[in-house]
């Protein structure tokens, strides 16, 4: 197997710069101590908080990835940990969560993770069995975040009309007072 298959097997889908960017952009009237990235990559979201935010020298910018490692691409003023996203402590919180999820299909995930996933999960949202990887990532991500915080995230457009995605729809107009579609 060579390396892009690997990453397409693994949901792998890097966030250029213009669309960190971009992501950043609609958020950047808020005030913010910490911000974390789930799966960061590359960093292109971390660094784009970096740059576009007042005082981000004062700003705690953190993330986990389960490939990734310290890359000299990345400021190392970063807190990175090489950890599966479902092991970071949840006691952990942020006031931004930026996010570019794996994007795996249910049927690729590996049966063991995707019952832990699914039991995790389930005590949130009632997550249907043929979620994909990155539903699993945004109700986790909902747990990180402060009294108040944001989510800025890159989601497949079956976020809006496939059938597994009715409760994490439902789920997420629960719990969010203002939800933009970009």
């Amino acid at each position: 197997m060579n390396k892009n298959d690997d990453k397409i097997m693994n949901g792998v889908y890097y966030t250029p710069p213009v669309l960190a960017n971009f992501l950043v952009q609609p958020i950047l009237g808020k005030k913010i101590k910490r911000a974390f990235d789930p799966s960061y990559g590359e960093g292109s979201l971390l660094r784009a908080v970096k740059e576009n935010f007042i005082n981000s020298d004062k700003l705690e910018i953190s993330g986990c990835d389960i490939n990734a490692s310290k890359k000299d691409y990345l400021n190392t003023d970063f807190h990175l940990q090489h950890t599966d996203f479902f092991y970071y402590p949840v006691k952990k919180e942020f006031d931004l969560i930026v996010m570019n999820p794996p994007y795996v299909r249910h049927h690729s995930l590996n049966r063991e993770k995707l019952a832990i996933y699914h039991s995790f999960s389930s005590k949130y949202c009632k997550v249907n069995k043929k979620s994909d990887l990155w539903v699993y990532f945004l109700i986790k991500s909902c747990l990180h975040l402060r009294e108040g915080g944001s989510i800025a995230g890159i989601f497949p457009l079956s976020i809006l009309h496939a059938d597994y995605a009715i409760p994490i729809r439902a789920f997420l107009y629960e719990n969010f007072y203002k939800i933009k579609v970009l």
